[in-house]
């Protein structure tokens, strides 16, 4: 089942909301999985075991921070890191839709159940609200609550930053939604490529190979 608006043609708004994460010093750093990122290993195991390992590693120490990490901390830059919403709202019928950007290496269940509870009431339905990873690596870990992903790559779940995502999300939609305004829709297309051919944003930024692809 899905959800779809009218067979007949209707007018539309669209609107853009954006919230910060609120990064902090004390935020792992999400994404490449090896040193010099890496401080640990949980028990190199599958199943129970794994699961045992990460949870008593995620004890919370006298500060509050996990008792033995997964990774090294980041330094929040200028640039907020967060959230990014295109909602567009049937003018007459139907359900919203949005897209919500997160700067985040992926996107965890738990947090796409977060945000929804809490745009309910405009109309979301699971399946008109879409959560998006740009899937960087520099972004906050401890979001994810799968035991894999936190083992390879977004260190333990810690419930203060997945709320701060979630909240962050939500702040975004509902943003999106109170700014939308009559829209209409355009298609465009362009080539990556600078004046020489070579691409611009599809660029590898490795100051020792910068011709290389990134692809």
């Amino acid at each position: 089942p899905v959800t779809a608006w009218p067979a007949e043609r209707q007018a539309f708004l669209a609107g853009v909301g954006d919230a910060s994460f609120g990064v902090t010093p004390q935020d792992t750093l999400a994404g490449y999985g090896m040193r010099p990122r890496r401080v640990t290993l949980p028990w190199m195991a599958m199943g129970p075991l794994a699961k045992l390992s990460l949870d008593l590693m995620a004890r919370p120490g006298p500060d509050g921070a996990p008792r033995v990490p997964l990774f090294e901390t980041g330094t929040p830059g200028p640039h907020a890191l967060g959230a990014r919403a295109l909602v567009l709202r049937p003018m007459e019928k139907g359900a919203p839709f949005a897209i919500c950007r997160l700067d985040l290496v992926m996107v965890d269940r738990r947090v796409h159940a977060g945000v929804l509870a809490r745009v309910l009431d405009l109309g979301f339905t699971a399946d008109t609200l879409i959560l998006a990873a740009t899937h960087t690596h520099s972004g906050p870990g401890g979001f994810a609550t799968a035991c894999l992903a936190q083992a390879l790559g977004t260190d333990h779940a810690r419930p203060e930053v997945i709320e701060r995502v979630v909240a962050a999300a939500t702040k975004a939609v509902r943003a999106g939604y109170d700014a939308a305004v009559p829209a209409r829709m355009g298609f465009v297309s362009a080539q990556d490529r600078d004046v020489a051919g070579k691409p611009i944003l599809a660029r590898n930024r490795s100051a020792s190979d910068p011709d290389r692809l990134d692809t």
